[in-house]
């Protein structure tokens, strides 16, 4: 093989030259941050792992794509090339690929299998601009903390009264990944937002319905972030029968309240939520007495019999 031609190829490569599907583009945006020791070794041979020539996917589930095969073209002879594996990716020759177009030698090589987190490009209706949509990972807590402390410590959004530390809210994101959808927003490699789903009682009765929490960092409102991870939450959870979801929402009725708004309540109402209950004053921070609603989303008819959560 001939490493500086192959690294040549890959510095020619525009992202036009990249499959623009949702699946390659997920691939691109993913797989460095997964594979970093993968990257590093198709490095040192001229490849750039963020360039596929054919990435096979087979679908994805729980916020996870499967890629049953992802190839790149490498420059030369494959007389010195072995076949190898890094951590749980095999590296080896394949014959079985698309028409490369590439007059000098040339081969092609696949690495299997290839687990990525499945994030969405999703554009904001408001604004137009694009951002990412992707499920977050424990790693994250630190960036999501940053956002919720600010609802703990200005707003009664939030009825804690004190940031939690980073250990005991890296066991919540956990804990809930390990069971239902946990999302992030995503723009300029910056968190700006992120929503999950959790358990609306524990009972095994309930388990095709969930209680849902958006939180959006403060300077990023009104962007149609909360849209776009809503969206998504959704879907994801209509896909692990989820019919039904509901939001628990603090409500004032002092209308200069510097600590509470109705902006929630009217974000939902927007998103198809319809108020289901209310308790009254049950809540105390900041010196005053909070009620908290209940509103409700019916996203998908439920069936009489539903399968397994």
């Amino acid at each position: 093989m001939n490493i500086e031609k192959t690294k040549k190829y890959y510095d020619d490569l525009t992202d036009a030259d990249i499959c623009d599907c949702e699946y390659c583009q997920n691939y691109v945006r993913e797989v460095k941050t997964a594979y970093s020791e993968l990257a590093d070794y198709l490095g040192r041979i001229g490849v750039d792992i963020e360039k596929p020539f054919e990435a096979i996917p087979v679908g994805h589930a729980d916020g996870v794509m499967f890629y049953s095969g992802v190839q790149y073209i490498i420059m030369g002879t494959a007389e010195d090339f072995k076949e190898t594996s890094v951590g749980d990716v095999r590296m080896f020759i394949t014959d079985s690929h698309p028409m490369t177009e590439i007059e000098e030698d040339h081969f092609v090589i696949e690495i299997s299998p290839v687990y990525l987190n499945w994030s969405k490009s999703a554009v904001r209706e408001e604004t137009g601009e694009t951002m990412i949509i992707r499920s977050a990972v424990p790693e994250d807590s630190g960036d999501i903390l940053k956002i919720y402390a600010h609802y703990v410590e200005k707003t009664a959004i939030s009825f804690e009264y004190d940031v939690p530390s980073q250990e005991d809210f890296r066991s919540r994101v956990e804990g809930i990944l390990a069971e239902y959808p946990y999302l992030v927003a995503v723009e300029d490699g910056e968190i700006v937002g992120y929503a999950y789903a959790s358990h609306f009682k524990p009972r095994k009765a309930y388990d095709h319905v969930a209680e849902v929490s958006i939180y959006i960092a403060e300077k990023h409102k009104g962007k149609g972030i909360g849209r776009a991870l809503y969206g998504e939450l959704e879907r994801q959870l209509v896909s692990r029968n989820v019919f039904v979801t509901y939001a628990c929402i603090t409500d004032t009725e002092r209308p200069d309240d510097e600590y509470q708004t109705d902006d929630s309540i009217n974000f939902h109402t927007k998103m198809g939520y319809r108020l289901v209950g209310r308790h009254e004053l049950c809540g105390y921070k900041f010196g005053r007495w909070y009620s908290m609603i209940w509103m409700e989303k019916v996203l998908a008819p439920r069936p009489e019999h539903p399968e397994e959560f």
